[in-house]
């Protein structure tokens, strides 16, 4: 049987964490064993997480990730010195409160007028687009394919949670289909450009308003287009249908979400957003269609 740093490897390839969690088995020059992971081994884990992640809540994330790995090393025959009820228990963390921010309406109709200065602006902007449009994950782009289009609703499943979503499909996504079957970039790879172009492209757009919010456990200011991230296209997705008239049960069902609370998470409307009910985020040309509606009955 292979050592457990490996089989951790393996587990984490291309994941969320990756470099963080592995990056503590370096400490040992050799490969690291099920036997050696005991009580003081997850004590020292736990603390390295609680220094080198930024807040509570990425914590959490990174202590789950390294529980289902071990969970998934007990069915496969390892085994520890320690019961997961201890792993569980050192691994305990407070969620925080935190917010983000969102990209417009405007400033995504901007994005798609923008013409990319280098193919990783033409990456960027196209998986951005993509995922403010359906909903998915930065890493679930590549699943939506012309296939996942039927009857103009998008059918595709998420591969992190196996939950399969219905979107009402933007006019957009076929042309952004296209733009990225060009690309084959490692997963890490792709977060790596597109948080770092997009925020360029959105600096060059001017979306340089300031903007203050709670994250991290401390208190962000700045201009908007440094705090754009991949993530911020999937708030921006839930945050805008909100404002469109969709309630949470809807919006849950197409973001592939099974609890309504974690759809609630990805709402980040404030005081000074009115909800307009117009339901035109995904169908932009919903009242040009009203009008001609009218215009052939009149004719």
């Amino acid at each position: 049987m292979e050592s457990f740093e490996k089989f951790c490897q393996k587990q984490l390839l291309g994941k969320n964490g990756e470099r963080t969690i592995m990056a503590f088995f370096d400490y040992k020059r050799d490969d690291v064993q099920a036997e050696e992971i005991t009580i003081q081994w997850i004590a020292r884990f736990s603390d390295y997480i609680r220094d080198r992640a930024s807040s509570p809540n990425l914590q959490k994330t990174y202590f789950s990730i390294f529980k289902g790995i071990m969970n998934t090393a007990i069915r496969r025959g390892y085994n520890f010195p320690v019961s997961m009820m201890d792993v569980v228990a050192e691994m305990k963390t407070q969620k925080q409160a935190s917010e983000n921010i969102y990209t417009t309406k405007n400033e995504l109709r901007m994005l798609e007028e923008y013409v990319p200065a280098s193919k990783y602006e033409t990456f960027a902007r196209a998986v951005y687009l993509m995922c403010s449009y359906t909903g998915c994950r930065l890493l679930d782009h590549k699943y939506i394919t012309e296939n996942c289009i039927m009857d103009n609703t998008i059918v595709y499943t998420s591969d992190k949670t196996k939950v399969t979503a219905r979107i009402p499909m933007h006019p957009i996504i076929p042309t952004l289909i296209n733009e990225l079957k060009q690309f084959n970039y490692t997963s890490q790879y792709q977060k790596d450009v597109v948080d770092t172009y997009i925020k360029i492209i959105f600096r060059n757009l001017g979306v340089t308003e300031n903007v203050s919010f709670f994250k991290y456990g401390r208190r962000l200011i700045g201009e908007k287009c440094k705090y754009i991230s991949a993530h911020v296209a999937r708030i921006s997705f839930a945050t805008n249908l909100y404002i469109d008239g969709y309630s949470i049960e809807q919006i849950k069902r197409m973001m592939g979400h099974t609890n309504p609370e974690m759809t609630s998470n990805y709402i980040k409307v404030t005081i000074n957003d009115f909800i307009t009910g117009d339901r035109n985020y995904l169908n932009p040309y919903k009242a040009d269609e009203i009008v001609l509606k009218i215009q052939a009955i009149v004719d």
